[in-house]
């Protein structure tokens, strides 16, 4: 490829196992000579925030990065029977903890999320449950839900 009188090449190396990067004037030898571009082939996004969600009856508790926001549902979710008893109502109390806490906005990736639900999960959780926890994440704007008990 030859940009302003420069020739450029990329080619793998397969027994050094990394890219082999010349940048020279049209006609000389090579002035410029990387060995490794690791650095700009193998760059990494940072990470995405990990979000640890406990849910107790009406009330959200997320922590990240020694952050804690503790969330009051404005409308009640939780029922006599299910800890998410109403969808709509724990989805907006999520968002809500997500911004406040700082996983959310623009120009942020999506946050991991990792739910322990605190109350109400006695002989453990149903599909049905452990599915309504995973989607309210998932509402809520996360990438990934990990739905544990404790």
């Amino acid at each position: 490829m030859r940009i302003s009188g420069l020739a450029r090449t990329l080619r793998w190396q397969p027994y050094s196992q990394h890219w082999h990067f010349t940048l020279a004037k049209m006609g000389t030898s090579p002035q410029i000579n990387c060995d490794s571009l690791d650095h700009y082939v193998n760059h990494r996004d940072p990470p995405n925030m990990e979000v640890t969600v406990k849910i107790f009856e009406n009330k959200m508790l997320l922590t990240a990065k020694e952050n804690t926001v503790t969330i009051e549902a404005i409308k009640p979710f939780t029922t006599t029977r299910l800890l998410i008893g109403t969808f709509m109502p724990a989805v907006e109390c999520l968002k809500e903890g997500l911004q406040k806490i700082g996983a959310t906005g623009l120009l942020k990736r999506k946050p991991h999320l990792i739910i322990l639900p605190q109350s109400m999960t006695e002989g453990g959780l149903s599909e049905i449950e452990e599915r309504c926890l995973m989607e309210v994440g998932l509402s809520a704007g996360a990438s990934k839900v990990e739905v544990r008990l404790y």
